[in-house]
């Protein structure tokens, strides 16, 4: 039963961490070790929870817990406590938290992460902390996994801190105990976030002209075609075959050509161009991937039966390939926020016609959940091995087994579950991949089977041999609807018109910030705090409203969030002499620099489609 205690804190929560509160109202108690409440000398309680044989553990100090907290606090760093983030593992009866939260600048953000939440919810049954839950700048995790609170700080409302900053990690001895392989896991989780930030910055930095030019010189043939909203609901009633290139698709290709008359078979490119060497037909194929490279999965189109379903920014070749059986989609990179890869898609009112595909990092994500949307039922996973049984990284015939590339999979290597009982070798990138899509599956419902016995285990998905699913299945009718080219582009062309004249005023705004931010003097540094900062708060306004701005901060993504995650004066806003000062001040210029330099090499691209969608 819910206490009047409970029900304030769970109320409080409710306001600034609606899924943290959701998860405790549904706590159940479990056969854990029992943790208490119990006396100090400081009139106030402690925390202890029996460990294993027995042993209690006190997460706060025994006798003294309040002075404990304090003599913590006092010997943090002071950086800790001024425009920081911060990460506090084990909240308990929050002392320390409470410490913290009353000392720390107004501009240092605080995660506070309790991952027992059986823990927690005896403290909210006997403790009230709501007033502290209402503070505006700690935010309130409970019951996550290392993996969670990770991927939290990376993709959460902190995430441009997060880039720009990192996170620092602080706890007690109690908690430091009682979470220490908690810890250990958590350390190596953000670094791989980390670590991913990191590469999808420099990816985006030197690969984001490239998406939006071929976004640009496929724009015609994109306004042209359908979405992947006309084809919702068309499977309702059929299975679906998703084929990637794992390993195990070569010893399943003869049972494809019987799964083609019972149901959709959907390819990822690279899987596509295996089934067209081997003849087997297949009705939609997956493209996302903008590289030159990825046109080589189509170096054996010649008459394909099969639909193109691409996202605008893949190379020109693929589109050209399929004339009018293509279908387009503009893609999501989460399953809880709603935020598009292409910001030039939304900007020209094609994101809700087109559609949305969510992908997590792998073409299987969007072919997965094409076939969601299409409504098939059941879902059947071949050649998703998202790992190396029998030694191999794909099948063969894929391209990356012809080419002489760098395989992405040798660096680092793990042991993982299969779907026998047993273990497989797989990558860090198939682990993340692997991952993603089994939260996809859980966040989308949908009913899946995996036909990769010897692949590694997908959460959410059901192991089954590949003979007994094309068993039970009936023989379907499975079509691709057909439909009318979109004529109309005076719309697109009328918002290009718009974008390259505010373009123009946006440039100079930028390059006049630029003027103001070289002019501050960096020998005062609480001036050269108050005059820097107006500036970036101007710019991260601007990258919020602006089109043009935002554009050119997609050429930048980098510099656009180092904005964002110093706007309010952390980490990299200067120190206590000039030379520290100069420092930072070059490196805001520079970011404003390379989002002017993005946006002019926007304006051409621009006007260049323009008037071929005039020419249509």
């Amino acid at each position: 039963m819910f206490t009047p205690i409970f029900r304030r804190n769970l109320d409080a929560l409710s306001l600034c961490a609606p899924d943290t509160a959701q998860r405790l109202s549904a706590c159940t108690p479990t056969d854990r070790p029992v943790c208490r409440l119990a006396p100090s000398r400081e009139n106030a309680p402690t925390l202890l929870v029996e460990m294993e044989r027995g042993n209690i553990l006190p997460l706060h100090h025994p006798n003294r817990p309040l002075a404990e907290a304090q003599s913590w606090l006092s010997g943090l760093p002071p950086e800790y406590l001024q425009n920081s983030n911060v990460l506090i593992l084990g909240i308990g009866l929050a002392y320390h938290i409470h410490q913290f939260a009353c000392h720390a600048g107004p501009e240092t953000l605080i995660t506070a992460v309790e991952p027992d939440l059986d823990l927690f919810a005896t403290v909210l049954h006997q403790m009230d902390l709501s007033a502290l839950f209402r503070s505006g700048n700690i935010y309130w995790l409970a019951g996550t996994t290392p993996r969670e609170t990770a991927r939290y700080l990376a993709e959460g409302p902190a995430r441009h801190r997060f880039a720009g900053q990192g996170i620092r990690i602080l706890t007690l001895p109690g908690f430091q105990t009682y979470y220490s392989g908690y810890l250990a896991e958590l350390a190596q989780e953000i670094q791989a976030a980390l670590g991913e930030v990191q590469v999808r910055q420099r990816t985006i930095r030197t690969q984001a002209g490239l998406i939006l030019r071929n976004i640009l010189e496929n724009l015609p043939t994109v306004v042209r075609s359908p979405g992947v909203s006309e084809l919702r609901a068309v499977g309702v009633g059929a299975p679906a075959f998703v084929v990637a290139p794992g390993p195990t698709l070569t010893e399943h290709l003869e049972r494809l050509r019987e799964a083609s008359r019972k149901g959709y078979i959907i390819a990822v490119d690279t899987a596509a161009r295996i089934l067209r060497r081997e003849g087997i037909d297949y009705h939609l194929v997956v493209s996302v991937d903008h590289t030159d490279l990825n046109r080589l999965h189509f170096d054996n189109v010649r008459e394909d039966s099969g639909f193109l379903v691409s996202y605008p920014g893949v190379h020109p070749s693929i589109p050209a390939l399929y004339g009018g059986s293509a279908f387009f989609f503009d893609h999501l990179g989460a399953t809880d926020r709603p935020i598009r890869a292409s910001l030039l898609l939304e900007l020209l009112g094609l994101s809700d016609r087109l559609g949305s595909l969510i992908s997590l990092g792998s073409t299987t994500d969007c072919a997965y959940h094409l076939a969601r949307i299409m409504g098939c039922c059941p879902i059947v996973l071949v050649g998703t091995d998202l790992s190396f049984p029998g030694e191999r990284f794909y099948a063969a015939g894929a391209m990356q087994e012809e080419v002489d590339l760098e395989s992405p999979h040798t660096s680092a290597q793990y042991l993982v579950p299969n779907n026998r009982g047993g273990q497989v070798r797989t990558s860090h990138l198939y682990r993340m991949f692997c991952a993603n899509l089994g939260e996809l599956i859980r966040a989308t419902g949908g009913l899946v089977y995996n036909t990769s016995l010897d692949g590694a285990q997908i959460s959410g998905t059901v192991p089954m041999p590949f003979e007994e699913i094309l068993d039970r299945a009936c023989d379907v009718r499975a079509e691709v609807p057909s439909v009318q080219p979109n004529t109309d582009n005076k719309e697109t062309t009328r918002r290009i018109a718009r974008i390259v004249a505010e373009i123009e005023s946006d440039r100079n705004r930028l390059k006049q910030w630029e003027k103001e931010a070289r002019r501050v003097d960096t020998r005062d540094t609480r001036k050269f705090r108050q005059r820097m900062i107006p500036v970036l708060k101007q710019v991260a306004e601007a990258l919020e409203t602006c089109p043009g701005i935002r554009l050119a901060a997609s050429q930048a993504e980098g510099s656009a969030a180092e904005i964002l995650g110093h706007v309010h004066g952390i980490g990299l806003m200067g120190g206590t002499d000039s030379s520290t000062n100069d420092k930072a001040r070059d490196q805001i210029v520079k970011w404003i620099r390379e989002m002017r330099e993005g946006m002019e090499s926007i304006a051409p691209l621009l006007e260049k489609a323009s008037q071929k969608l005039r020419e249509m």
